[in-house]
């Protein structure tokens, strides 16, 4: 978790120096802000075959898309270059849950994520009109990425052991918009690309017992030290890959100032 937050760390501060920067600039009709929200798949194989290898019998739910929100903050910095805007851009996914149910033996496992891309890159516009601009952009950063795990086996039922893991690895953001100017400085817009982000390591943050009976989030008494072990595959002992690349589905709205 140190190594994760470490990063989160600098990278947030490298954003908001860059924000900063940006808004003491004269010239303010220079700066786009943009909010999207949307769509996103998500690769997971190595976690959706590690539940499948836990199941035997039971139905199984794969983690492979989710949703996510993002906003980024740009600049026109080159004169000789209008069409080019830099500038820092943070997004938030919701990774949809992979999980096990089973009756016979009792085996039931839930795995939730999130991950935080954090990153610097440019857009740059393609094509534009009066109404409508077609643009192009990269982005390139940092994701740390989140999971937490609960399982309930047959040999205690009555409760949940729940891990928590972190990790981060370099992301990548490769993506068109296509825009339509609704006023002078508001518009609407449409983003697809494709995320650039494959954690080969998570690290175990903490382990805890809940008691089911008492409705316990895994907050409850029976806490382990944090372990830093790796998290793996139970089957074969391989460090498990939290793939979130995929496709991105966005819309939103951006504002000139």
């Amino acid at each position: 978790m140190k190594n994760c937050c470490n990063a989160l760390i600098v990278v947030l501060l490298t954003a908001c120096a860059c924000a900063s920067a940006l808004a003491e600039s004269p010239d303010s009709k220079k700066m786009s802000l943009h909010f999207w929200g949307g769509y996103t798949t998500a690769g997971m194989n190595d976690v959706n075959s590690a539940i499948k290898e836990a199941a035997s019998g039971g139905s199984v739910t794969e983690a492979k898309d989710g949703t996510l929100i993002a906003a980024d903050l740009l600049y026109k910095a080159f004169p000789g270059v209008p069409g080019l805007s830099i500038g820092p851009r943070i997004e938030y996914l919701f990774i949809s849950s992979g999980k096990l149910s089973q009756d016979a033996p009792l085996m039931n496992i839930k795995e939730d994520f999130y991950v935080v891309p954090v990153m610097v890159g440019g857009r740059y516009i393609l094509s534009e009109n009066k109404d409508w601009s077609l643009s192009g952009s990269l982005f390139l950063g940092v994701g740390i990425g989140y999971g937490k795990s609960a399982v309930t086996t047959a040999a205690d039922p009555s409760n949940q052991t729940i891990t928590k893991y972190c990790g981060s690895e370099m992301a990548g953001l490769l993506a068109a918009a296509a825009r339509y100017r609704i006023s002078d400085n508001t518009f609407l817009g449409v983003e697809l690309g494709y995320r650039m982000l494959s954690i080969s390591k998570m690290t175990i943050d903490s382990t805890s017992v809940s008691s089911l009976s008492s409705g316990g989030g895994g907050g409850g008494g029976g806490g382990y030290a944090p372990s830093r072990a790796p998290v793996v595959d139970p089957a074969t002992g391989n460090n498990i890959k939290y793939d979130f690349s995929g496709m991105v589905l966005n819309i939103g709205i951006g504002f000139n100032f």
